[in-house]
């Protein structure tokens, strides 16, 4: 396998690498993006939904609680409980109305009728007496009965309530002073200050939790919960935190990501398998970019050997070239003496004319292959337009009349400066002239003109004839080296379609730009933009 094809080769594989990692990579990073995006909306989700089921679990276990201190206010309410625990028969009437009566009406799992010095009159609990003692001693208890003897005397329900924990379990407590309705009793002089005093489980709330809210397990942590479940906090009647009641939401982005991974991986497979038809394509695309690319180095390099083929040739060409006009000079003038037959004088003065037209065509030759290989120099620096266009004029002038074309020099702005090299612009503009008198009839006219534009910081030269036009189609083609609009050489003016390659080459190399317009039948404008040495200098003060 030749070389050639090995650097094809490795250049296809480099192209297609370059084409294909960046694209892997972008797609792999969409999927960590969309990933990180879905599991952040998720948590947000899932954030709202636990904050919303903690409040609303919230708000019912207020209403359980508000619920049992009304039922412990309104049983206190009650002259005939006022009137047993005043009389001394607490325990009688306690077995009678409270216990398992309490426990039917709200759930309450232990009772209690303390005096106003904290002795219990009465004590049930679900569990058995011994455990109606051990409550009934609870830390809990004895400082809800103080906040309950502490609350002012009105009418009606008089009751408190909150939370507490016994042997580790939380408990709704309510407590209120046992007063009676009728007024008589009301005003005893020496009126007992007994306390009735109930406990419900937080643990009846549960059923309805869950029925409400579809929550499963329930658990209560006296250090408290983790924070990915929904919480409750639980406190006791001085507003300390005395635990929490934690439960786990269902994870809204688990139900999601459960429904999406299928389709996230349908759609993984689909890329992946469109990558590899894209590669496949890719293969064959980059492989003709590879051909198109060396064809286009090998045009380049061609072109760099031809430009050096013909600046060796014209060069060659040059120095007989010089000889034959010396050599034919001399015998036009017959420095040397007469002609003995007068016709060599003219055929003499036919090869001194025709080898100065060739040395001129060699010469555009020469200049054209400098500017194409870069080796043409360019000195820009501020240049008077007005003096340019003058010489280009002056020497030009007499060719114009000897044609019967007219030469107008507009002389509106005469002091203009251009940043560019005073030779280039003077042959630019000789190239341009000599141009508009090929294709400009006798009678025609021919206007040079040049202005400043303030407003992109450029000076214009313009010259515009009233010649036979270029077609709209050839226009992008002007400038080519050796491209002439016809292919009559007579229509051509006899040039060879080098002028205005060199112009464009020119203008190029002096940071300028070269416009055509033309309209068949009306004429041509060329126009020249170079930057102005006005803007310039100002731009370098403000560098400075």
């Amino acid at each position: 396998m030749s070389p050639a094809i090995n650097a094809a080769s490795r250049e296809r594989r480099s192209l297609l690498r370059q084409v294909l990692v960046p694209v892997v990579l972008l797609l792999l990073f969409a999927a960590a993006l969309n990933g990180v995006l879905i599991g952040r909306v998720g948590e947000t989700l899932d954030d709202k939904q636990r904050m919303a089921q903690s409040q609303s679990v919230a708000s019912v276990i207020k209403r359980f609680r508000q619920r049992q201190q009304s039922f412990v206010g309104d049983y206190a309410w009650w002259d005939e409980f006022y009137l047993a625990a005043r009389d001394g028969k607490s325990a009688k009437w306690g077995t009678d109305n409270l216990g398992p009566s309490a426990q039917d009406s709200w759930g309450a799992t232990a009772t209690f009728i303390f005096d106003e010095r904290g002795k219990p009159l009465y004590a049930w609990s679900l569990d058995g007496d011994a455990q109606a003692g051990h409550v009934a001693a609870d830390s809990s208890i004895a400082r809800l009965r103080r906040a309950a003897l502490s609350m002012p005397e009105r009418d009606g329900s008089n009751a408190t309530s909150a939370f507490a924990t016994i042997d580790g379990m939380p408990y709704i407590i309510a407590a209120a002073v046992i007063a009676p309705v009728d007024a008589a009793l009301r005003n005893e002089p020496r009126r007992p200050r007994n306390v009735f005093v109930a406990l419900a489980p937080m643990a009846m709330t549960y059923p309805q939790l869950s029925e409400d809210f579809g929550i499963g397990d329930i658990a209560f942590s006296v250090s408290g919960a983790s924070d990915r479940d929904a919480q409750v906090p639980l406190e006791d009647i001085d507003g300390r935190r005395i635990g929490t009641l934690s439960w786990q939401v269902p994870s809204q982005l688990g139900a999601f990501m459960s429904g999406y991974w299928p389709w996230a991986i349908s759609l993984l497979s689909g890329i992946c398998a469109a990558l590899v038809f894209l590669s496949i394509r890719w293969r064959g695309l980059i492989h003709r970019l590879v051909q198109v690319s060396i064809s286009a180095k090998a045009a380049e390099a061609s072109s760099s050997a031809k430009s050096s083929f013909i600046a060796n040739m014209s060069h060659e060409l040059r120095t007989p070239l010089n000889a034959i006009i010396g050599f034919s000079e001399i015998m036009a003038g017959e420095r040397f003496g007469p002609h003995a037959v007068p016709k060599y004088k003219e055929y003499s003065a036919d090869i001194l004319n025709s080898g100065t037209h060739l040395l001129g065509v060699i010469n555009d030759i020469l200049s054209l292959a400098r500017i194409e290989a870069g080796k043409h120099q360019v000195n820009v620096a501020p240049c008077s337009v007005d003096s340019a266009m003058r010489e280009a004029a002056r020497m030009l002038e007499g060719l114009a009349t000897a044609r019967g074309v007219q030469l107008i020099v507009k002389r509106d702005h005469l002091w203009v400066e251009a940043m560019a090299d005073p030779t280039a612009l003077r042959q630019c503009m000789i190239n341009l002239i000599s141009n508009a008198l090929k294709f400009t009839p006798a009678g025609g006219k021919i206007t040079l003109s040049w202005m400043e534009r303030r407003l992109d910081g450029t000076v214009e030269l313009s010259v515009a004839d009233t010649g036979t036009g270029i077609p709209a189609d050839k226009l992008p083609l002007l400038g080519t080296p050796f491209y002439q609009v016809s292919d009559d050489p007579a229509s051509n003016g006899g040039g060879t379609g080098l002028g205005l390659s060199i112009v464009r080459g020119l203008v190029t190399a002096m940071n300028g730009t070269l416009l055509i317009d033309s309209i068949v039948g009306e004429g041509t404008t060329v126009r020249i933009r170079l930057p102005s040495s006005r803007w310039h200098s100002a731009g370098a003060r403000a560098v400075a």
